[in-house]
């Protein structure tokens, strides 16, 4: 997703016609009807001009109204969907964290959160996400809360706010005016190699099986003592497109920040164990219960919305592995 994706909401704008946009005179019957279809399209006046322009040119206007549809469909959702006050007592990482969460990540015509949502929008109804639940579950499916789980294995340091500042510099270069972040990411951790740090390739969780509620991107970089990540989080609905602006924090153990995002611990009166992206478990001491899914004692309970053990009457609990 390029950094053209982060769009505030635009101010209105008078523009010019094209030339016989509004009469049509001298131009064939064809191009006419084209300006008709154009003018009745859901898109901001300074497209549908730049666009009858085109038209008239003989060119495709379609990439210019498509990227004002978008526009229009981004400056709609942010209205929709305003920004709360963070909480004051907030830690930095605390606040980076949620201010990413928050971050709008556009509205495109052509991705599926029209239908589906886009988690932008949905974290925008959360006033404080340290008390959000550590872990979603309801009938059909189980996730880590990103928030408790980024905050418990980031913080923000001196070094990430240097390696932060450098990277926006970086990306303000004017060979960089229309490359993506991902694309500067990597450039820049490639500067950061010739400066004899340790990079380590790009990863996405999109791409091997977790339980984290969003998908994350990023790189991880070490100084020789300390490691850092330089990281996005997915704020859109189609996974292809609409990530977050990267924030720079100190990873503080790298091996348990990937290892544990597909595990979870869970348990009720009678028996505790772990379950894995892969849907397995293992609940006896002697590790012999191992099969796919829950136990079979293991309920979900629709009047009190969550899992119940048959055997031993009591909720089971779900938190992030450690």
């Amino acid at each position: 997703m390029s950094r053209e994706d982060e769009t505030g909401t635009p101010a209105p704008e008078k523009s010019p016609q094209a030339p016989g946009a509004k009469a049509g005179e001298g131009l064939p019957e064809s191009t006419k009807n084209v300006f008709e279809l154009i003018d009745g399209m859901d898109v901001p006046e300074l497209e549908k001009s730049i666009a009858k322009l085109i038209v008239a040119l003989g060119g495709n206007p379609t990439d210019v109204l498509v990227a004002g549809a978008y526009r229009k469909m981004t400056a709609e959702s942010e209205r929709e969907h305003p920004r709360k006050p963070l909480p004051e007592d907030y830690t930095e990482t605390e606040r980076v964290i949620h201010e990413m969460l928050i971050e709008n990540t556009g509205a495109h015509p052509l991705d599926s959160g029209a239908l589906y949502g886009r988690h932008w929008e949905r974290n925008r109804e959360v006033e404080d996400f340290r008390k959000t639940p550590e872990i979603y579950v309801n009938e059909y499916s189980i996730s880590i809360n990103v928030f408790h789980y980024l905050t418990m294995y980031l913080e923000r340091d001196k070094t990430s706010e240097v390696l932060e500042r450098l990277l926006y510099e970086f990306a303000d270069r004017p060979e960089n005016m229309y490359s993506s972040w991902l694309d500067i990411m990597i450039d820049f951790a490639d500067q950061l190699e010739g400066l004899g740090w340790t990079v380590h390739p790009p990863f996405n969780t999109y791409n091997f099986d977790n339980f984290l509620s969003q998908v994350l991107q990023g790189i991880v970089v070490e100084n020789g003592e300390d490691s850092y990540i330089i990281l996005q989080i997915h704020n859109g609905c189609d996974v292809r497109g609409g990530y977050t602006k990267p924030r720079v924090f100190k990873l503080l153990d790298p091996e348990e920040f990937f290892f544990n995002m597909d595990e979870i611990l869970a348990g009720c009166g009678c028996r505790a164990g772990y379950i894995d992206a892969w849907g397995y478990h293992d609940f006896d001491p002697d590790h012999d219960d191992k099969s796919k899914g829950f136990p079979k004692d293991w309920r979900w309970n629709k009047r009190k919305k969550k899992y119940v053990c048959r055997r031993c009457r009591k909720p089971v609990t779900f938190s992030i592995y450690e």
